[in-house]
């Protein structure tokens, strides 16, 4: 029976090495009915599913942000696509972010849902 990191390997080229990748955090807004001039209505941390996509569109990875909105995925260097998955009715979304992971490096990104309140 092949393991997952075996299976991961066979799948995916390698498995990452762990000191590289991308990371960061999700937010949503906004998240007053109505918002006016002079009142604080920040965004929220949310909890979402991310897809992260190599060039080629073929899904890589998927992972969760934690209640707080952070996120940390090691991956091999390389061009991806994080494509945020909507909620339930399409409600929130969020647009799809370009990510290149460099040699030992962590590649930051913050991802905003709409929470279509308005």
């Amino acid at each position: 029976m092949l393991s997952a990191a075996a299976l991961l390997a066979a799948c995916a080229g390698r498995v990452p090495s762990g000191d590289s990748g991308v990371e960061g955090k999700v937010s949503m807004g906004p998240m007053c009915p109505v918002v006016q001039a002079g009142t604080d209505c920040p965004d929220a941390p949310y909890a979402a599913v991310l897809v992260i996509e190599n060039e080629s569109g073929r899904e890589v990875v998927r992972t969760e942000s934690s209640a707080e909105g952070m996120f940390r995925v090691a991956l091999n260097p390389g061009t991806y696509r994080l494509v945020p998955q909507p909620g339930e009715n399409g409600m929130p979304w969020a647009e799809p972010v370009p990510v290149v992971v460099e040699q030992e490096a962590w590649t930051r990104v913050e991802i905003h849902y709409d929470s279509g309140i308005r």
